[in-house]
């Protein structure tokens, strides 16, 4: 996978999250390690800051961790 997929994921990850009027902020990071890819997540809303930790793959996505 090279470095305009992995900056077209990013950029569709922060564009879905600012569709929710209460998101401030968006910035994604996507990772691909083989088949699996991972998408983290710095947003703000109007109580602060907090992260997302995505795993993606072509059936589920799954929530990791919040912070």
């Amino acid at each position: 996978v090279g470095p305009r997929v992995v900056f077209e994921v990013q950029s569709s990850a922060e564009r879905e999250a600012l569709k929710d009027e209460r998101t401030l902020s968006a910035v994604a990071v996507a990772t691909f390690a083989g088949d699996a890819l991972m998408v983290a997540l710095r947003l703000a809303d109007a109580d602060g800051p907090f992260s997302l930790t995505l795993a993606v793959s072509d059936v589920t996505v799954s929530l990791l961790k919040v912070t």
